[in-house]
């Protein structure tokens, strides 16, 4: 895989949770840098498993679908969550990290599916995030890997 060079514009609906403006924007500002890497293809990080009211699951996000097992400082992440109750939200964070730091998703209304969007989610030295589901439980749902930093 070689690093990435500008392809865009991106259009809407390309590959699910893509939104092209958020898409173009991050990549003007992160090939520049040379640090941003873009799959061929999304990698679906989870099957929909669902996290209970104030448990954590760790998600691996490096060695799998062409993203390498080291040197990985973060993974862009497409998101979406189901809430079982209204306000129920999630928080994210490098395995081991506090959270409250990174980045979360809520859920404003009850078993309805929010899209979250994208965010560059940083990922521990072992190639992992956290993910916790600090109000009801939460079924992670389109969690697309579109391309990781180095």
């Amino acid at each position: 895989m070689a690093l990435y060079t500008k392809t865009g514009p991106f259009t809407s609906g390309a590959a699910p949770g893509l939104d092209a403006g958020l898409f173009n924007n991050i990549e003007t500002c992160l090939v520049g840098a040379g640090a941003i890497y873009f799959l061929g293809s999304p990698y679906q990080l989870t099957t929909n498993p669902t996290v209970n009211a104030g448990n954590t699951t760790t998600l691996t996000c490096t060695g799998v679908g062409g993203i390498p097992s080291s040197g990985v400082l973060a993974v862009l992440l497409g998101i979406g969550i189901f809430a079982s109750t209204a306000g129920g939200y999630m928080q994210g964070a490098p395995h081991g990290g506090t959270f409250g730091q990174y980045w979360g998703l809520s859920g404003p209304v009850a078993n309805q599916y929010t899209v979250g969007g994208m965010v560059i989610a940083p990922v521990s030295s072992g190639g992992q995030i956290d993910v916790k589901a600090a109000s009801g439980n939460i079924v992670l749902q389109q969690w697309m890997i579109y391309g990781y930093v180095m």
